[in-house]
């Protein structure tokens, strides 16, 4: 399989440009694990050659980082580990040089060689400096600034269809953690009040979402499941959100006689975002909106958290006959970005983790595939999916991996590096 040669340089320079400013061995493990390093005509520091025949097995647990090596200095084979370091010196810092589980090491990798160094039993090791060979190489090669490096390649569809699982279970994990997070240090364990943010963050769409954890840490749980009306129940959530003046004077007085009757004390400042905004999803209409829902289906919230229920029973929720004050009652798309960014995600952290990602999948397979921008972007590497199934993949591929260049632990940057570093 042929890969772009700006496709390779543009690999090489990122991983360079990462390595030296994050110093990190574990850039050094993934170089050694798939010889990205121009492997061809190496020498150790005394001038010793050195042919790699078999790099070893990455070790995950304590000792050497690769076991089993097969490697052959001045002609001559030798089989043991290799040990990677930052700088040589490590290996004396790290202790290795009173470890006897160090004396089958046969080669020493690292970036800079800063001190000769030693085994247990006193022979030598054997070290190979690649500081100088990166920098060769990237005197050679020209950056490229294109979005996606890899865009200008085809690469085999089963590698894709691995990564773009890989992603999607790596982006919901995230979210997992971040909403465990803030059930613990938020709201003190209390998944009613966190479904009420997670639904209400869907609700406000990409550019207000960020403002719905502060407004519900403001708002009081018994005061939502009290009021009398929807109306009622509106002009509280707009007064906490300091959006009342955007709305009619019913809404004013009936939050000031909330405000009295309970001391409301005045709320933060929000950022509310108008900008690039259509009028249907402006900040008051969708808290509007969300508050009718709540109202309708606030003793059900248990019923949701408790995952006794399906997409279809959560979408019919939406269908509750009532009037709409805002003139502006949500369309499909809306509800299904709902229950896509709100329902799934609360169900996936709720589910049993042995059936989440498979019960997720399926989920995901039964709602229509999203439009954005971020599918436009891979337009010319994947086929246009017609469930949200391809459209969360794309969506995770690009925030996990491709956005922030992380090209080194994507199975597809992997793979151009590895089958580049052996031509």
């Amino acid at each position: 399989m042929q890969y772009s040669q700006n496709t390779i340089s543009a690999l090489v320079i990122l991983f360079i440009e990462q390595f030296i400013r994050k110093m990190n061995e574990y850039f050094l493990h993934t170089v050694w694990n798939h010889q990205s390093f121009l492997p061809f005509k190496l020498k150790t520091q005394d001038g010793k050659s050195i042919i790699i025949h078999n790099k070893g097995t990455y070790n995950h647990t304590n000792g050497p980082d690769f076991k089993s090596a097969e490697i052959s200095i001045d002609h001559e084979l030798m089989k043991g580990d290799v040990e990677i370091h930052i700088k040589s010196s490590d290996w004396v810092n790290h202790k290795h040089h009173t470890d006897k589980a160090y004396d089958q090491v046969v080669l020493h990798v690292v970036f800079d060689d800063d001190k000769p160094i030693f085994k247990s039993n006193g022979s030598t090791v054997y070290t190979l400096e690649l500081k100088n060979r990166l920098n060769a190489l990237l005197a050679h090669t020209v950056q490229q600034k294109k979005e996606l490096l890899c865009s200008d390649n085809v690469i085999n569809k089963d590698i894709w269809n691995h990564q773009l699982n890989l992603g999607l279970q790596q982006r919901y994990h995230r979210k997992q953690r971040e909403i465990e997070s803030v059930l613990r240090d938020e709201f003190l364990g209390d998944w009613w009040l966190t479904a009420v943010w997670i639904l209400l963050k869907s609700f406000l769409g990409n550019h207000n979402g960020s403002m719905a954890l502060e407004l519900v840490k403001n708002l009081n749980k018994r005061i939502l499941l009290t009021c009398n009306t929807k109306q009622e129940l509106s002009s509280y959530i707009l007064g906490m959100a300091n959006l009342l003046p955007r709305t009619s004077e019913n809404y004013n007085q009936l939050f000031l006689h909330l405000k009295f009757r309970y001391q409301l004390r005045n709320s933060p400042t929000f950022s509310w975002k108008y900008k690039q905004v259509r009028p249907t999803s402006f900040p008051e209409i969708r808290l509007i909106q969300f508050a009718e829902w709540l109202f309708n289906n606030r003793n059900s919230m248990d019923h949701w958290i408790a995952m006794n229920s399906s997409i279809d029973e959560f979408r019919q929720s939406f269908l509750t006959e009532s009037p709409c004050p805002t003139n502006y009652p949500m369309g499909e798309s809306k509800i299904n970005a709902i229950i896509l960014n709100g329902f799934l995600l609360l169900q996936f952290c709720k589910t049993n983790p042995t059936n989440a990602v498979s019960q997720l999948i399926a989920n995901l397979k039964r709602l229509p595939s999203e439009k954005n921008t971020i599918a436009k972007k891979f337009s010319g590497l994947l086929p246009h999916g017609e469930t949200a199934l391809e459209s969360q993949q794309i969506l995770s591929q690009y925030q996990e991996f491709c956005s922030v260049k992380n090209c080194l632990n994507c199975l597809v940057g992997c793979e151009i590096l590895g089958r580049t570093s052996m031509k």
